[in-house]
C-alpha cells in the first residue's frame, strides 16, 4: 500500500485504506516538512505512547527522490495516524487503516 503525505495539501492520500496482517504501508513524503505519527481514535491529534513516528521529513521543492517510512500491519484492529506538524491534524491531516 502507498500513501502520499502532503502531496495534495495537508492530507494523506488516500486518507483511509484496508490492509491485511503482514501488509506493509509505505508513506511517501512530498515537498514541505510533514511527518506521520500514530495516535488513537479517542485522541486523534495526540501521540500514542510507543506508537509509530516518522519524525519530520523535510523535502525540498523539486527534490529528485522522496523519503519514505514503512509500517507493517500486525493486527486487524484499526490504526490511526496524523501529522503533528503545527496544527495540521486539526486541519484534517489524518489517516486510518481498517
Amino acid at each position: 500500500h502507498q500513501v502520499d503525505v502532503g502531496k495534495e495539501g495537508l492530507t494523506f492520500t488516500p486518507n483511509q485504506l484496508t490492509a491485511a496482517i503482514g501488509n506493509a504501508i509505505q508513506f511517501n513524503f512530498n515537498p514541505k516538512n510533514c511527518l506521520m505519527t500514530q495516535s488513537m481514535f479517542a485522541a486523534p491529534c495526540m501521540y500514542m505512547p510507543n506508537g509509530a513516528d516518522s519524525d519530520f521529513m523535510p523535502v525540498a521543492a523539486g527534490a529528485a527522490t522522496e523519503p519514505t517510512y514503512m509500517v507493517t500491519v500486525t493486527a486487524m484492529t484499526p490504526l490511526w495516524f496524523y501529522c503533528r506538524q503545527a496544527n495540521h491534524c486539526q486541519q484534517g491531516t489524518v489517516f486510518g487503516v481498517n
